[in-house]
């Protein structure tokens, strides 16, 4: 899987991986009430405060069965 630029992230509310230059990954998805991302934090989603602006994305692989 390669890092994709944030200028293709899908925002229909899927899972991503989020990449910031200056920050760890993280797990979110896009809040279209919000207009922004959600970080997923321990089985709750939190808007981000001030606003997550990701550099990258990379798509949540589906589990094996």
């Amino acid at each position: 899987m390669t890092w994709q630029p944030i200028e293709t992230v899908p925002r229909d509310g899927r899972l991503l991986l989020l990449g910031h230059k200056k920050w760890n990954p993280v797990i979110a998805k896009w809040n279209v009430k919000l207009s922004g991302w959600c970080e997923y934090l321990g089985g709750d989603f939190y808007g981000t405060k001030p606003p997550f602006e990701p550099a990258y994305w990379l798509a949540i692989p589906d589990l094996p069965e």
